[in-house]
């Protein structure tokens, strides 16, 4: 089983894509989507559209992670990074894809063992999960890490098979 995990934004979107082999995340992809802050954010919003749907169709996977909104102080940057959020879902639907989602603070347990874990410790722990030879650029490793979250959650629950989340 493949999974996609998606740390949503409209300046950078991480992603990370694993395999589920033996109930063990295998790495197969990483990366940061970079989108033009000088564009107005309707183009930015088409353009990691554009560009989730080829991470999509690249990977087939059976299901993608994301990560779900923290409260930010500034209300623009929340309701721009909603945006972005409700893009992915829209893609993963539009695929007719499983979408699952995590708080910050549940990655970083699933992770580390610890919900307040550090941005470096966060790398450094999905570095040594996917065998990486070198540590993932922040954002692709916040998203490496929503899906082996997502794989993990699978584990505990016994299942290797998905089922309907209701959002």
């Amino acid at each position: 089983m493949i999974i996609l995990g998606i740390d949503p934004g409209t300046l950078k979107a991480g992603y990370g894509v694993i395999r589920l082999e033996d109930s063990r995340p295998r790495f197969i992809d990483c990366g940061t989507i970079v989108l033009k802050k000088s564009q107005p954010i309707s183009d930015r919003l088409i353009s990691l559209y554009d560009q989730i749907e080829s991470l999509i169709r690249l990977h087939d996977p059976a299901a993608v992670a994301v990560e779900t909104q923290y409260i930010l102080e500034n209300p623009k940057s929340a309701l721009q990074l909603s945006m972005a959020r409700g893009v992915v879902l829209v893609v993963a639907r539009k695929f007719g894809l499983s979408i699952f989602e995590y708080s910050p603070s549940k990655i970083k347990q699933a992770l580390t063992g610890s919900g307040s874990a550090t941005k470096a410790l966060v790398q450094k722990t999905v570095q040594t999960i996917a065998k990486m030879d070198s540590l993932p650029q922040p954002d692709a490793a916040d998203a490496l890490g929503i899906a082996i979250c997502h794989s993990a959650h699978l584990k505990l629950q016994g299942q290797r098979e998905l089922w309907p989340n209701q959002i």
